[in-house]
């Protein structure tokens, strides 16, 4: 929305320009655009403000209702584990359910770190090429032939 606002004409950057989120997700939900003789652009860009603004806001209902009825959950489940920094409801939530389904893949910490996808990747270094062409890095490596005496 921040970004449609800078591109937008000036009376429409300057009113929503400095809003925090949420006073920008309420202002831009309740906009009633009405459409102007010639003004085609500023009605789609507040139909479009509109449009997103109600989304961001229906998204943080849900998402608070859902929290709502997660919170209960995970406090009978592991109610140690909101307690740690930084978790919270939905890393909670995620963590149980990766737990739950899958006890016999908890052998060491790095599996359960691989089952939580976080563990570091391993990657294979890739081999510096002779030559800067791509057919002499990817050619088959042949044995070197001794000479014979």
């Amino acid at each position: 929305m921040r970004n449609i606002c800078f591109c937008a004409d000036h009376a429409i950057r300057d009113r929503f320009e400095g809003l925090p989120p949420k006073a920008l997700i309420n202002a831009t939900s309740a906009l009633r655009p009405r459409k102007a003789s010639n003004d085609t652009v500023t009605y789609t860009t507040l139909i479009v403000l509109r449009e997103l603004g109600q989304r961001a806001r229906n998204l943080r209902e849900e998402t608070n209702r859902l929290n709502a009825l997660l919170r209960p959950l995970i406090n009978d489940t592991a109610p140690e584990l909101l307690a740690v920094y930084r978790v919270g409801i939905d890393t909670a939530a995620k963590l149980l359910i990766a737990a739950g389904d899958n006890p016999e893949r908890r052998h060491s910490e790095a599996a359960w770190a691989h089952l939580c996808g976080v563990a570091r990747s391993r990657r294979r270094r890739a081999r510096p090429l002779g030559t800067g062409s791509t057919a002499a890095g990817t050619a088959r490596r042949t044995r070197r032939s001794t000479p014979s005496c």
